[in-house]
């Protein structure tokens, strides 16, 4: 299937590179990237270890050869812009990093002449989703939506490397979506989606949003506190004792656990749960491990448990140990 991947990938940026050429009158092939063996070897490795979880192999099925195939069209910028700057044409790439990315994303997203790009610029980690595209002369080309535009040229007395800002990185993700044909301007709005009548699978349909970064998955502080050993959760805990426990006591996340990076991780793979006149949406995600304590009001007491609950609001989320079944 890689190998398919990788043959697709190549046929089609090299129509795609002949197109430009042609209108440019430019003669020059294209160049095939190398078949990267030690990449493909190790994701086969990691997909048949028989020591692994069904779970694990699932998801090391889903984004690692997702990610891997998007690394082909990588490779292939990387062949041809030191062809093309070697050959004498400028060449300019520019990688611009996707809503919500992470910082080292963040860092490498800038346009640069070929001769200052950093070495990291053709990289990506699982679930990356950057766009990385170069330019020789005034056109500039996207492989995944067959579309070309053209972008001012750069004179290459007066150019100097330029780093984006999230606000100019934004910009630039939104003029490449709108040449694919994408409206991504209008902000999204859980009230809004919740009360679509004509979203008849609204589940999937939320799932498929939170994989393309339209939902706010950033975490809300103020809200997280309550659920990790700080201040905050201490004075309601003695609160709902003092009630009598008619209030009960916050969960508590155990200290191990970065709240953003297991949103990061595992959003999108449990149960979703609709709030429809409160605009909230849960989800229920059980892990191999104890994710913290969550409090037993029968018992009274805190019980250990493997279930980790997202709250999505407008605002962003928050997350929080539960003894909720992932089952419906």
């Amino acid at each position: 299937m890689l190998k398919d991947n990788y043959e697709f990938v190549n046929d089609l940026a090299s129509q795609v590179q002949k197109a430009i050429d042609s209108k440019a009158k430019i003669q020059l092939n294209p160049q095939k990237a190398i078949y990267p063996i030690e990449r493909i070897n190790q994701v086969i490795n990691a997909i048949s270890d028989v020591k692994a979880e069904w779970e694990t192999i699932q998801r090391r099925l889903d984004s690692p050869v997702c990610t891997v195939t998007e690394s082909f069209y990588d490779d292939y910028v990387k062949e041809n812009a030191k062809f093309r700057n070697d050959s004498g044409l400028n060449c300019y790439i520019t990688r611009t990093a996707s809503a919500n990315c992470c910082k080292w994303c963040s860092s490498l997203a800038g346009r640069y002449a070929y001769s200052d790009v950093p070495p990291d610029i053709y990289r990506r980690h699982d679930n990356c989703t950057c766009t990385v595209t170069f330019e020789n002369g005034k056109t500039r080309q996207d492989v995944w939506s067959k579309k070309t535009w053209e972008v001012k040229e750069t004179p290459k007395e007066s150019y100097k490397p330029k780093k984006f800002s999230n606000e100019q990185a934004k910009a630039v993700q939104q003029e490449n979506l709108q040449y694919k044909g994408i409206d991504n301007s209008k902000k999204f709005s859980l009230t809004n989606f919740l009360n679509d009548d004509k979203i008849i699978d609204k589940e999937a349909s939320f799932k498929e949003r939170l994989a393309k970064g339209k939902i706010n998955t950033t975490i809300e502080k103020s809200q997280q506190q309550k659920h990790q050993a700080t201040k905050a959760w201490k004075n309601q805990v003695k609160q709902a004792v003092l009630s009598g426990y008619k209030q009960t006591p916050k969960s508590l996340l155990d200290k191990n656990i970065n709240p953003q990076e297991f949103v990061d991780k595992y959003a999108g793979t449990g149960i979703i749960q609709f709030v429809k006149n409160n605009a909230v949406v849960h989800e229920y995600i059980s892990v191999p491990n104890t994710v913290g304590r969550t409090f037993d009001k029968q018992i009274k007491k805190y019980v250990k448990t493997n279930v980790i609950q997202i709250k999505y609001t407008e605002n962003g989320i928050h997350i929080f140990p539960t003894k909720r079944s992932e089952n419906k």
